[in-house]
């Protein structure tokens, strides 16, 4: 009851930014469809710019810093874990002091996970689905680990929270009926 299929990822990413109140902060260098995503959804967006000597990495207090300069009732933040451009990847513990942070403010993470099996050591990776379950969206979908960009399936792992599955699946009822069968049967092979 808590997972949406689509076409692809990045419809998955579009239709949560239509879909939830408030601004969205987006930390860079980042993938380069966050910013027109957010821009469609006519978000305002609230950039941070990574620093190589944090290691391309959000801070608590960075982010602290943020949610003080610009107040809103609802904050949304994109974390792309493991990051394209940069490669950073975080590890449990970032992770949780990040969630500390996340709980204070009630922010809402979309943790965008699609490069979490090509992580050179995946099997220590750490999702924020896992940190913080209550606060965190994940997406994800088969383009990168399968190698398989063409084939547009994407995924959105939900909290429990009944009213925004049901604006994403309004969303999603409105932009596209299902992903085509061919796609699906590939990705259950892949």
């Amino acid at each position: 009851e808590r997972i949406i299929v689509s076409p692809g990822s990045k419809m998955m990413i579009s239709m949560i930014a239509v879909a939830l109140e408030g601004p969205l902060i987006i930390p860079t260098p980042s993938w380069v469809s966050y910013l027109p995503q957010a821009m469609i959804a006519r978000k305002e967006v609230i950039p941070v710019r990574l620093k190589p000597e944090e290691n391309f990495k959000l801070t608590p207090s960075r982010l602290e810093y943020l949610l003080k300069e610009h107040p809103a009732d609802q904050h949304n933040l994109i974390l792309n874990n493991p990051n394209n451009p940069t490669g950073a990847v975080y590890s449990k513990q970032e992770l949780e002091e990040l969630a500390v942070v996340l709980r204070k403010h009630n922010l809402v993470v979309i943790s965008d996970e699609i490069y979490a099996q090509t992580a050179f050591d995946c099997d220590n990776f750490t999702s924020m689905g896992k940190v913080c379950p209550e606060r965190t969206i994940v997406t994800g979908g088969i383009s990168k680990d399968r190698s398989a960009g063409g084939y547009r399936f994407g995924v959105g792992i939900f909290p429990n929270d009944n009213e925004l599955i049901k604006d994403v699946l309004k969303i999603a009822g409105s932009t596209y009926s299902s992903v085509p069968a061919p796609i699906e049967n590939a990705c259950i092979t892949a």
